[in-house]
């Protein structure tokens, strides 16, 4: 079942269209967009735009677990501090390599 959702603004490729009809297939895909016209049905909302990718990653986490542990074992009142872990994690980061880090992330 077809659904049909309105907008009054909404971003397209070209530039922000007014008065928008969104139509979505079965499957929650985009079927058709129709500007400029006085939408009557479904939702009604004010204004939609593309989402932003997220391509921030923790996979370098994987290489170094493990590091943090060894330096609060050294100095038991350091235990469990996060500053530590830090300080460790950004000595590791200013030394790995894109190359170390594809393969990283191609374990996860």
């Amino acid at each position: 079942m077809k659904k049909g959702y309105g907008r009054n603004r909404l971003f397209l490729p070209d530039g922000w269209a007014k008065d928008v009809e969104l139509e979505i297939d079965e499957s929650g895909n985009i079927e058709s967009i129709s500007t400029d016209k006085a939408y009557e049905q479904g939702d009604k909302h004010s204004v939609i735009s593309p989402g932003i990718v997220n391509v921030h990653s923790h996979a370098h986490q994987r290489a170094m677990a493990g590091l943090g542990d060894c330096a609060e074992n050294r100095n038991e009142s350091l235990a469990h501090s996060f500053w530590i872990w830090r300080k460790i994690m950004n000595h590791y980061l200013a030394r790995i390599e894109p190359g170390h880090l594809l393969r990283i992330a191609t374990q996860l």
